[in-house]
């Protein structure tokens, strides 16, 4: 399975910094980072920047790009993934649009 991680973040929540649009994320096996769209009728912002919040896994709101290649397979196929969980390590106590914050250290995986 494929862990994301995050790289760009905003905000503060006791040590650990929010996760924004614009965020910088990367997968343990692609080729190359994604860029984080968090849908833009959101009117949390944290530094002026849209709050993410845990339903950004959504295909059908394209919020994750594809990570390039995907290095599951040899040779490498182009990254085509589904979400298998929702975020991991959110937090579960601050909400944008109903749904909870995601934080620098949330991770989530792929099938």
């Amino acid at each position: 399975m494929t862990l994301f991680c995050w790289k760009g973040k905003e905000g503060n929540s006791m040590g650990k910094l929010y996760v924004v649009d614009g965020a910088i994320l990367c997968c343990t096996l692609g080729t190359t980072t994604a860029t984080l769209k968090v849908p833009k009728h959101r009117h949390i912002k944290i530094a002026g920047k849209l709050m993410a919040n845990c339903s950004d896994v959504n295909l059908g709101q394209q919020c994750i790009g594809s990570f390039g290649n995907c290095y599951r397979s040899s040779p490498p196929p182009p990254c085509i993934y589904t979400i298998t969980i929702p975020w991991q390590s959110i937090k579960d106590d601050v909400f944008a649009a109903k749904h909870e914050g995601v934080l620098e250290n949330s991770w989530t995986m792929c099938n």
